[in-house]
């Protein structure tokens, strides 16, 4: 079994024995709104790959992901998803409750995926593979954009033999991509005639409502079982005779059949005397009235610099941002802002600064901006003395850092001749194959300019002793922010494990854990760390210390990455530089009531002060000027008299 099998097993087998708080709750939601209802989850871009969740069943993973949810930035996909799965969520959902002490006295059995009902767009494709339920229910869904495909489909539903009903009924446009629908052939439903349209027909969906009037060439249908033709017809309560089952709740809401030919956007609306409207050409989806205000979803704007424009000019507080080419509420998780729009990294020209707002763009303040790096480079996922100079002067990894035991041994290794990688310089370039030496504690100090990694820290000692490996971590005394926009082993922004030589952390900079928990285990000499309340001060889920130092051991300090009051994360009374103080020195600083308990320096020119203006001095360094208004009656112009007097700076 070779280094990393030997790792995973590990890991996997802990984490089957641990209690799983999802990171993904914190990477899939934003905010919610007045209503309750969270506007942005991310989607996933997995397909038919079954990928485990840990002790999280998949429809349980869905359930926390999306529920309340209104917009998925990128796909939604139902896969894998079986009758016990649900059966296993709702009894977790009544030990969840009993852990906290709510009563289940209301909590009964809800229709399979109750938390997708207030579903209203998917920006990717709607991929359903693999599940064993009869239905599956999308009210809410207006509009699939189809932005990302899944092999040209935007809807897709295959191999999903029991599934009876895929409810859609206000389901008004898929933008982009074809339906594709295979081995499921008892959506009857979702039949369509191969001659006739099915406009008229009073046992199926009209897919030109959805897919415009070319609908038959983005249909890709296997054929439908032959029990199809005795499905009961639609509900006589709908309005038209159209529906995705023969109940009410699945009449389909129908706009583009009765609109007259000349409207451009192929949409309409009845107005207050019962005429049909056009709706306005940006309409996506048909509308509710006149202009573009009543559209039920605007259409793509395609130049992004112009959805900038659109959205500024949106007056809704609901809609101000740019995301490629849609208005938002806010920014979507793993984005960053840049005025009004939502990127994925900061244009030349801007940077971030954790310390204000770690998701905020600003302008650089001098002519060049500190240096954002790719890590790790392709082909090589841990630290080592080959590519560690990548990160040379690197104020933001894009990516993240894993160092093992292997980055202190020697190693062969395939390397670019061209390697530093950088956005604007990235290139392919011809490989050759290079013998490293093991990476030395002189090499770490290159890291000591990092101050944001964009996803996760893992330091791996695979529990044997190496004298190369440093006692402490101080080689990141500088960073400040683990986003966890990827996860060590998809849950873990920050992993130490089996590093017997590890002694104190010494990360005195990190105030930000953005996503992700915080795993520390077998580490037999580590000390300090475990007194640090991570729940408290990073708001993340869990932390997790198993088998570290014996705290008898250890100093009984509360709160530090290390020995002595440069390693406090936070100071009993003041603050000098990054140096925890019983109180400020007596010269050169002064305490600012806006800011307690932090020493700030005084002017040059300043011994004492009470400010940090050259004229808030106490006393002066060198010469103190006094400053008097001439007196004189008959002088009719404003002069001033000036007397210095000098003081010994030794004094």
């Amino acid at each position: 079994m070779n280094y990393y099998s030997s790792i995973f097993l590990q890991f996997s087998l802990l984490l089957l024995f641990s209690s799983f708080n999802s990171a993904y709750d914190e990477l899939l939601k934003l905010s919610p709104d007045k209503s309750g209802l969270r506007n942005l989850c991310l989607g996933t871009s997995n397909g038919r790959a079954m990928v485990d969740y840990f002790s999280m069943n998949r429809y349980t993973f869905l359930r926390k992901a999306y529920e309340n949810c209104r917009h998925i930035t990128g796909n939604l996909e139902i896969a894998y998803v079986f009758k016990e799965d649900i059966e296993n969520d709702w009894l977790l959902q009544k030990q969840e409750n009993e852990q906290r002490n709510v009563t289940n006295n209301f909590l009964k059995p809800r229709e399979p995926f109750y938390f997708l009902q207030n579903l209203e767009e998917i920006y990717g494709y709607l991929f359903i593979y693999n599940v064993t339920v009869e239905e599956i229910s999308l009210p809410s869904l207006r509009v699939i954009w189809g932005e990302k495909l899944l092999d040209g489909s935007a809807i897709t539903v295959a191999s999903s033999h029991p599934l009876r009903y895929l409810n859609m009924p206000s389901l008004r446009s898929v933008v982009f991509g074809i339906v594709r629908i295979i081995a499921s052939e008892n959506l009857c439903y979702m039949e369509q005639d191969l001659i006739k349209d099915n406009t008229d027909n009073d046992k199926n969906v009209d897919y030109k409502e959805f897919l415009g009037d070319n609908f038959r060439e983005r249909l890709d249908l296997n054929p439908f079982s032959a029990h199809c033709r005795a499905a009961p017809t639609c509900s006589k309560q709908c309005r038209e005779k159209n529906c995705f089952g023969s109940r009410p709740d699945q009449c389909q809401h129908v706009y583009r059949k009765n609109c007259q030919e000349e409207c451009e956007s192929r949409s309409c609306y009845i107005d207050a005397h019962g005429i049909s409207r056009c709706c306005d050409e940006a309409c996506v989806g048909g509308c509710e009235g006149e202009g573009r205000g009543k559209c039920i979803v605007r259409e793509l704007v395609k130049n992004l610099r112009k959805t900038e424009d659109v959205c500024h000019s949106v007056q809704e507080h609901k809609a101000k941002y740019a995301y490629e080419k849609h208005c938002l509420p806010e920014c979507p998780p793993g984005t960053l802002i840049e005025s009004s729009s939502c990127v994925a990294r900061c244009s030349p020209g801007f940077y971030r600064d954790p310390k204000i707002d770690p998701r905020k763009c600003i302008p650089c303040k001098e002519k060049e901006c500190p240096v954002v790096c790719q890590f790790p480079p392709p082909g090589v996922d841990i630290l080592n003395s080959g590519n560690i100079h990548v990160l040379e002067n690197c104020t933001e990894v894009e990516g993240y850092i894993t160092i093992i035991d292997q980055s202190y041994v020697e190693i062969s290794q395939f390397v670019e001749e061209k390697e530093f990688i950088r956005f604007e310089q990235a290139e392919v370039q011809p490989k050759s194959q290079k013998l490293f030496a093991p990476l030395n504690a002189s090499q770490l100090e290159i890291l000591k300019s990092i101050k944001i990694i964009t996803g996760f820290l893992a330091i791996e000692g695979s529990n044997f002793k190496n004298p190369l490996r440093p006692s402490n971590l101080s080689f990141l005394e500088n960073l400040e922010l683990i986003e966890g926009r990827q996860l060590f082993f998809g849950k873990y922004a920050l992993s130490i494990f089996g590093d017997p030589q590890l002694k104190w952390l010494g990360l005195r900079s990190l105030s930000n854990i953005t996503h992700g928990n915080v795993f520390v285990k077998n580490n037999s000499n580590l000390c300090y760390s475990q007194s640090i309340p991570f729940k408290q001060i990073f708001g993340i889920n869990q932390s997790f210390w198993i088998n570290n130092g014996n705290e008898t051991d250890c100093a009984k300090e509360f709160g530090c990455w290390g020995p002595g009051p440069e390693q406090c994360v936070k100071c009993k009374k003041y603050l000098l530089e990054k140096e925890c103080l019983d109180k400020c020195p007596d010269q050169g600083y002064f305490v600012d009531n806006s800011k307690p308990l932090i020493c700030q320096p005084c002017n040059d020119q300043c011994r004492i002060c009470h400010g940090p203006l050259p004229t808030q001095c106490s006393i002066c360094k060198t010469y103190h000027i006094w400053i008097l208004q001439n007196s004189i009656t008959n002088n009719t112009s404003n002069s001033f008299e000036y007397y210095f007097d000098e003081f010994d700076e030794n004094e």
